[in-house]
């Protein structure tokens, strides 16, 4: 028996036939909060909550902008009215148009559960091994992604991950991107600030 303060969910055991699917149409908009390497990267494990083991690779996309950039910097940062200049260096936010259809796994189905699947775990543990184990186990039973709930979003945000070989796409990329500082000090209204160098901080005995 699980008790509530512990998560319920465990290792990918079962076979995935079955399990509810979600087709996102090609077309559809997306938004992308990412790095230099620019919005259509797929990355690889171990760092992110789904991805996979090389060669495979993984592309997050969430249902609006500030979806995108809750999923980065956190809630603890946004109820502080502040993020740190690291957060956010080298960051963008696309709007993106998904150039191909997903099959996706519902994994917001409440039929999940008949799999093991707990929506909100899924999304929302620390336990990055286990999450990486149920997005190996989707990809290799066919799935081409995830549809998704979003950790620091409430119960509207929707994410969309998206399996493929790792690296970068030559899918169309916006004319424009807006540099994550500039979107969470204009539109969230959060300060950007550099943390405390060792240097300048006093040691009280």
């Amino acid at each position: 028996m699980t008790g509530r303060d512990q998560v319920a969910m465990r290792p990918p055991t079962s076979d995935l036939t079955g399990f509810p699917r979600k087709v996102v149409d090609a077309g559809r908009r997306w938004w992308r909060n990412h790095g230099p390497l620019g919005p259509w990267f797929f990355g690889s494990g171990p760092h992110g909550r789904f991805d996979l083991d090389s060669p495979g690779g993984t592309l997050y996309l969430a249902s609006s902008a500030e979806c995108a950039t809750r999923e980065r910097i956190g809630f603890d940062q946004v109820r502080a009215g502040f993020v740190t200049v690291s957060e956010v260096a080298d960051r963008y936010l696309s709007e993106v148009t998904l150039p191909t259809a997903v099959d996706a796994a519902h994994t917001t189905s409440a039929d999940g559960l008949r799999w093991g699947v707990v929506a909100l775990e899924l999304a929302g543990t620390d336990d990055y091994t286990l999450t990486r184990a149920w997005a190996g186990a989707f990809a290799a039973a066919g799935f081409g992604g995830l549809w998704t709930l979003l950790r620091f979003s409430g119960p509207h945000g929707r994410g969309l991950v998206v399996f493929g070989d790792e690296g970068p796409r030559s899918w169309p990329v916006p004319a424009t991107s807006t540099p994550l500082r500039e979107f969470v000090e204009t539109t969230m209204g959060l300060r950007v600030v550099d943390p405390p160098h060792s240097s300048g901080l006093t040691v009280l005995a």
